[in-house]
């Protein structure tokens, strides 16, 4: 991938999970950190996902403040702390004030990227054909203007609310 991301200017990032994945295991800044020690080139990153590390129980400041400079994206979602569920916060335990405290004292200032598409994913019998088989457009757009919300509330709640 690394000539790939090179010709066209593309960076690559690692998400920590809260599995293992061929022996490797990334559940913390430090797992993220020694890996990208490891690759030692400057197009890699990390990726802090707000559901892996609720159900790993990490504490967000304090594994946001050890990605430092590192920490190129999060992927902001919540869950039962035991399942990735990639549920809307406050529909689960993740402890946000915690990551916005990470976020803020470490200098991040990327994207807060919602990976809460549980409002669309299907269920096991949904494709059968009936009325209610899919979320409508209506819906679709009610949630995504839900999550809209549920990030201005969380940023403006720390001063950091940036109108694009």
């Amino acid at each position: 991938l690394i000539p790939y991301a090179e010709k066209y200017g593309k960076k690559l990032l690692i998400e920590n999970t809260s599995w293992t994945v061929e022996g490797i295991h990334l559940a913390s800044a430090d797992d993220l950190n020694e890996m990208l020690d490891r690759l030692d080139h400057p197009l890699f990153g990390a990726a802090w996902d707000v559901g892996h590390a609720n159900m790993g129980g990490l504490d967000h400041e304090q594994e946001v403040m050890a990605m430092g400079e590192g920490l190129r994206a999060i992927h902001v979602h919540d869950n039962d702390g035991g399942r990735d569920q990639h549920l809307a916060p406050y529909l689960g335990c993740a402890d946000y004030d915690s990551l916005m405290r990470g976020l803020i004292r470490s200098g991040y200032r990327g994207y807060f990227t919602f990976e809460s598409d549980s409002f669309f994913k299907m269920g096991k019998r949904a494709g059968q054909g009936g009325p209610l088989a899919r979320p409508t457009p209506e819906i679709k757009r009610a949630a995504v203007a839900m999550l809209h919300l549920i990030g201005k509330t969380m940023l403006s709640a720390y001063g950091v609310y940036e109108d694009a």
